[in-house]
């Protein structure tokens, strides 16, 4: 994939990669972070290869998030011929909306000014 880096930020060419690489900087993602990734790119069914490489996750680490979330129902398993294609259910579906909810509420928060501490 092509991305164009400066110093600390980088910029990618697709749409979808905007939405799963930080372009601001180059922090460690916690565990909610790359679970709303996987179902944002699963709302369009995905290999598990695809979600690996576009979510950059090992092989070991993907299959446990990929074990919790079908688990979980967040995930559906759709088989076609020999492939296995994973794609966001309604549950999951929930989660995205959820999560994008809560990041807002603390989006907004970080960004007002701290209140004056009266000693």
């Amino acid at each position: 994939m092509p991305y164009i880096f400066e110093r600390t930020k980088f910029y990618c060419f697709f749409e979808e990669d905007l939405i799963l690489k930080s372009s601001d900087s180059f922090e460690r993602r916690n565990r909610l972070d790359v679970l709303y990734q996987i179902l944002l790119l699963c709302r369009e069914p995905q290999q598990k290869t695809q979600i690996m490489f576009k979510c950059n996750l090992s092989y070991k680490l993907l299959c446990k998030y990929m074990n919790f979330l079908v688990n979980s129902n967040l995930l559906k398993i759709l088989n076609e011929g020999d492939k296995k294609y994973y794609q966001t259910t309604e549950h999951g579906e929930e989660f995205i909306s959820e999560y994008e909810k809560l990041k807002n509420i603390l989006d907004k928060a970080a960004r007002r000014k701290p209140p004056k501490q009266i000693l």
